[in-house]
């Protein structure tokens, strides 16, 4: 990691764990922003740049990782999404990738034989 701010997560071995600049990156790991946070990660030789809500996954390719933003447009008048504040879609966004990183994480430990 070459920037990251507050909001920036990897997830490895179906955890989400904070990251900042200088934190190790490791093949399989996912790069995550959440809403409002920005990354920069030297990724197998190229940089990398993460605007909010995106994610990028860690590849052992020397090829250029494309990070994918997963922002939603807000709409123009808060009042006409019938919201007040809240949770974004960001945050379901957010959740959904941590569960998906968990349930992966789950499928890793039970079936692969231990290790000799």
């Amino acid at each position: 990691m070459t920037a990251a701010s507050a909001g920036t997560f990897v997830s490895r071995d179906g955890k989400m764990l904070p990251v900042k600049a200088g934190s190790a990156l490791y093949t399989g790991d996912k790069l995550i922003t959440r809403n409002g946070a920005r990354a920069r990660a030297a990724l197998s030789g190229c940089n990398v740049s993460l605007s909010p809500v995106s994610v990028v996954s860690v590849g052992a390719s020397k090829a250029c990782a494309t990070p994918k933003s997963l922002a939603v447009a807000a709409p123009e008048d808060e009042a006409a999404a019938g919201g007040e504040g809240g949770a974004g879609a960001g945050t379901y966004v957010l959740g959904a990738l941590a569960l998906g990183a968990a349930g992966l994480g789950i499928y890793q430990a039970t079936n692969n034989p231990p290790s000799p």
